[in-house]
């Protein structure tokens, strides 16, 4: 998180990310925050474990309101999508999320809440 907090407030290079919640999820001991942008965030697990138990997880608990949609991407009501790509990088785990203005969230939501 050091180099989330540690940016000008003017400059927020961040954002939305910060503001979204989902930066939280490059802030744990083992991670590290590699790049961040308005339109992407990346940060490696050191190590990384495997992909399909970080979406498990990612499933299950969610992040300041975001629902894991399809296992590729996160969705919440009022914002855009942001699409979530993990791989394996040697013994650590890269996770990307983008920005996805393309995919309906109200659809995703939809589907996420049906029987």
């Amino acid at each position: 998180m050091l180099l989330l907090t540690s940016c000008p407030r003017a400059a927020a290079p961040c954002e939305p990310w910060v503001n979204w919640g989902l930066a939280d999820l490059a802030d744990a001991p083992g991670q590290r925050l590699e790049a961040c942008d308005e339109n992407h965030l990346r940060y490696r697990v050191i190590p990384g474990g495997t992909v399909p138990a970080f979406l498990r997880e990612l499933g299950r608990r969610p992040y300041a309101g975001w629902a894991l949609w399809r296992q590729q991407a996160l969705v919440r009501a009022g914002a855009v999508a942001v699409t979530v790509w993990p791989r394996m990088a040697g013994d650590d785990m890269v996770i990307e999320l983008r920005q996805a203005p393309e995919l309906d969230v109200a659809a995703a939501l939809a589907e996420l809440k049906a029987p």
